[in-house]
């Protein structure tokens, strides 16, 4: 029979990939019957011929006497299935092509552009007969399943946007607090709560969103004593914070820096304890008793925030992410009195966030 001229329409027929060059024109069939028999016909005559291996893959040189001495060409493929036979079939617009008529045939759609380095690869599956073309060496994933298999699922942070809540913990230090509980003396104790951390957060944009959350600092506890006395000061904090974020959204992570303000409650707790003491004067001893007395500093204030952090996909609808900050919490006694507070939270966590909407 003799292959008609069919103009090629556009890219989606015409499949031209020009890359670095192979030896020769190279026809590789995978998805044989392993141990069958493959060949391969240009237009009306045999080139060549190979067994499949146990993988179902045979390789044939396409040499340039086979194809009349040219060695660029346009060319339509089909192939043929017989019993223990597959035959791939090359034929050139214009060309007479193989009568076969025993064995069903099938094609393959478009047209492809066969040069001195290309190497099409033909998978000859029962399903559907498909074409891999690449001017050069083929990859070797195109040999197995792997070519098969759907490219993995991955959040893309390029189109990401929506509210997610989420929950943190990790680790921060408050300034200046041996200073507020005692003074020039000195006293025992930490300034590195834990920190804990809730809120949601909106991505408007891949790039950009708005926060609202809820840092939590452990309680802290710092003690001293001088003569005749001593004293426990403890101090509760609660910061607010609202932030803008600006993030690059990368392909599987998004970096951000935010930045915003925050609203803080403190609690300063001093209990001081007066020992009891006894002496003599006149040769009367004397006892002056001791007690407790507590005081409370209650405040609330506003001031800044600025940090950044970045976070990465877990499945459909999640994120892990490690952040870091510098919060400023400050205020004005609550009760009207003069006491007045501030302090640099400076804090690191880590935690998950969960996609509710979007």
């Amino acid at each position: 029979m003799r292959a008609l001229w069919r103009p090629l329409v556009g890219a989606a027929a015409l499949n031209l990939i020009v890359v670095a060059a192979a030896a020769a024109q190279t026809v590789i069939v995978t998805k044989a019957p392993p141990g069958s028999t493959v060949e391969l016909v240009v237009n009306s005559a045999l080139a060549g011929t190979a067994t499949a291996d146990n993988t179902g893959v045979a390789t044939l040189t396409l040499t340039a006497e086979a194809r009349g001495g040219k060695t660029e060409s346009d060319a339509y493929v089909f192939v043929e299935y017989c019993d223990n036979l597959r035959r791939v079939i090359l034929i050139e617009p214009g060309m007479q092509g193989y009568a076969g008529g025993q064995c069903p045939r099938r094609e393959v759609p478009g047209a492809y552009v066969v040069r001195k380095v290309t190497t099409l690869v033909v998978n000859v599956s029962d399903a559907a007969p498909s074409v891999l073309v690449r001017q050069g060496k083929a990859p070797v994933g195109w040999l197995t399943e792997e070519v098969d298999r759907p490219p993995s699922q991955r959040r893309d942070f390029t189109g990401s946007r929506g509210l997610y809540g989420f929950g943190a913990g990790g680790i921060g230090s408050i300034s200046d607090v041996d200073t507020v509980a005692c003074g020039g003396a000195e006293c025992t104790g930490g300034s590195t709560p834990v920190i804990f951390s809730a809120g949601a957060t909106f991505w408007l944009k891949p790039f950009f969103g708005l926060e609202a959350s809820w840092l939590k600092p452990t309680d802290l506890r710092l003690t001293g004593a001088g003569t005749g006395y001593d004293y426990v000061t403890t101090l509760q904090t609660d910061v607010f914070l609202g932030v803008a974020k600006v993030g690059v959204p990368l392909s599987t992570v998004r970096p951000y820096g935010m930045g915003g303000v925050t609203f803080s409650r403190s609690h300063w707790t001093t209990t001081e304890t007066i020992k009891q003491l006894s002496g003599t004067v006149d040769g009367v001893e004397v006892v002056t008793p001791g007690g407790t007395q507590t005081f409370n500093l209650y405040t609330q204030g506003w001031n800044w925030v600025v940090g950044g952090g970045i976070e990465g996909s877990v499945g459909k609808r999640g994120l892990i992410f490690g952040e870091g900050g510098w919060a400023g919490v400050s205020g004005d006694d609550r009760q009207g009195g003069e006491g007045k507070t501030s302090q640099r939270i400076f804090y690191f966590i880590g935690g998950v966030r969960i996609r509710i909407l979007g």
